[in-house]
């Protein structure tokens, strides 16, 4: 539930905004009820002039100074500006609370609810206890989060391409893993980011139920084999379900992949079609080709 030091803000306290570090626990159920008694929702993903560029931070500021207009509306919460900072690392994160702190905001109330930066928001606090002695800041309890930005590089992800989908998602309250794809390096994010670079990784996330060692085959045939379950996903899943063991025993030792050099497609395995080419060789070596033939070339697997 809101904090007490919200509602006398909210009561009592104008020209400033406040500044209210929470965590993914409480983060929802915080923005839901300050939606209902009348605050209305500044998402600073909108301050974003394209999908991979961070917000205008700039223009955010100048946009809080105009909050005011309405006597009878003029009263906010700001959501992504902490997740945004988070991203951009603690010296950046604590370079934007200053000049947000002191923003005048004339007759308007905001309420910035931050995430993923607790930790500079203690710091300005300590720099200046001013904010804490007039009622315009607060830190909860438990300001945890459980967030991994995954940027996968092989495969874009339609839904969250950029770092402005990514900051509206976290403004929406996600957490858990948020398969992404960024177009610049982030190496002072505060909240932890893991780089898929390579086309095995990008299958084993999208193809969970493929258990086999990366070093069964090329980068190029891992993107060979990705870009086929994209294409025929079921056909895919189909064909390997039959060749990985469910029950204990090792799939490294059960079964390698063996990609054709030349991809058949059409070709017929047991009265299916064979996946655009993709074979297994079983541990006695006999290929399972269409035609039963044993393939050995230079691109083969092992």
């Amino acid at each position: 539930m809101i904090c007490p030091e919200v509602g006398r803000y909210l009561e009592n306290t104008k020209g400033l905004p406040f500044l209210y570090a929470v965590g993914d626990s409480a983060y929802v159920d915080i923005l839901t009820e300050l939606k209902q008694v009348g605050l209305k929702v500044i998402r600073v993903s909108d301050f974003c002039s394209k999908e991979d560029r961070f917000p205008d931070y700039d223009s955010l500021i100048e946009h809080f100074r105009t909050l005011d207009v309405n006597y009878n509306d003029n009263r906010f919460v700001v959501v992504g500006l902490g997740e945004s900072l988070a991203l951009k690392g603690t010296e950046e994160a604590k370079r934007i609370l200053r000049r947000i702190k002191s923003v005048t905001l004339g007759n308007a109330r905001v309420v910035v609810l931050l995430r993923g930066v607790a930790s500079c928001l203690r710091d300005i606090f300590v720099e200046d206890p001013r904010l804490v002695a007039k009622n315009l800041g607060y830190i909860d309890d438990d300001c945890s989060t459980c967030i991994l930005i995954i940027d996968n590089r092989v495969i874009e992800e339609k839904k969250w391409v950029g770092i402005k989908n990514v900051i509206s998602e976290l403004e929406d309250g996600v957490t858990g893993n948020i398969n992404s794809t960024l177009f610049i390096d982030l190496p002072n994010s505060l909240l932890p980011i893991k780089t898929i670079d390579n086309a095995y990784e990008a299958l084993i996330r999208t193809f969970t139920k493929l258990k086999v060692s990366e070093e069964y085959g090329t980068n190029e045939q891992w993107m060979r084999l990705l870009d086929m379950y994209h294409q025929k996903p079921n056909e895919v899943q189909q064909y390997f379900s039959e060749y990985f063991p469910r029950q204990g025993r090792r799939a490294d030792g059960a079964c390698r992949i063996h990609v054709l050099q030349s991809v058949r497609h059409g070709a017929q395995h047991d009265g299916r079609a064979a996946a655009a080419g993709v074979y297994l060789r079983r541990r006695n070596g006999h290929s399972d080709d269409a035609d039963g033939a044993e393939r050995k070339s230079a691109r083969d697997l092992y």
